[in-house]
């Protein structure tokens, strides 16, 4: 019989050699990096993508001159305090969770999950097929695509051209002075104050509140009520829009 004391030494090494290999297979094609910069950036999405991927977060800000791919096996993490300023091309087919700030003066094109906590000021082309989530604020002043869905819980404000094919959900507030085309379907239990053009082509379904000073247009469904503004819209939105978007 082999007494217990004897075989405590080898039960105590099992244990620790299954705890490492768990540890190791956890760890297996799951990259977790911090970057500074555009270089690091590139570098740690292509190693995280052929490496079965992985956790990729940003702690500085730095300009984006080139192209960036997301693979769809990784999430790209921006830290409060920092900023990326995008004048080439971001291709997002994974996760992008910013809890900073994105300036985009090129292309925006996401397939995957955008979760904005931040802000985001657009001044160039953004396209959304997948999902946008919103929790912070986003300023458009350049052009705005949904083919997917656009989750909006804080605010939006608009002064270039939205054009929405697929889904907007609106708990928050969108204020529009630039131009809205809606061939898809807005659900809106928040706010919408419309000083521009409003062309709807498919439904919306109001369950909040819409202050128009703009024009609307519609062949489509719009349900719920409205309320029809004057002049003195108009001048405070033209103020804040220069506030917001200067």
């Amino acid at each position: 019989m082999i007494r217990t004391e004897k075989m405590m030494p080898l039960i105590w090494a099992a244990a620790c050699i299954m705890i490492l290999l768990s540890v190791f297979s956890m760890a297996a094609g799951a990259v977790t990096v911090s970057v500074t910069d555009e270089s690091g950036l590139r570098e740690a999405l292509s190693f995280a993508e052929t490496d079965g991927g992985g956790i990729v977060t940003i702690t500085g800000s730095f300009e984006i001159n080139d192209s960036i791919f997301i693979p769809d096996n990784c999430i790209l993490v921006i830290n409060k305090d920092c900023k990326i300023k995008n004048f080439g091309e971001m291709i997002n087919a994974g996760t992008i969770k910013n809890h900073g700030g994105i300036g985009n003066e090129g292309e925006i094109t996401n397939s995957g999950t955008l979760r904005n906590h931040g802000g985001i000021r657009n001044d160039g082309e953004m396209t959304n097929s997948g999902t946008l989530r919103n929790n912070g604020g986003i300023a458009n002043a350049g052009t705005i695509q949904n083919d997917g869905m656009i989750e909006n819980d804080a605010g939006i404000v608009n002064s270039g051209p939205i054009v929405n094919n697929g889904m907007i959900e609106n708990n928050g507030g969108i204020v529009n002075a630039g131009s809205v085309v809606n061939n898809g379907t807005i659900k809106s239990s928040g706010g919408i104050v419309n000083a521009g053009p409003f062309a709807n082509e498919g439904t919306v379904e109001n369950d909040g509140g819409i202050i128009n000073a703009g024009s609307v247009t519609s062949n489509g469904t719009i349900t719920g009520p409205s309320l029809t503004a004057g002049g003195f819209v108009k001048t405070f939105l033209s103020v804040l829009f220069k506030v917001l978007l200067r």
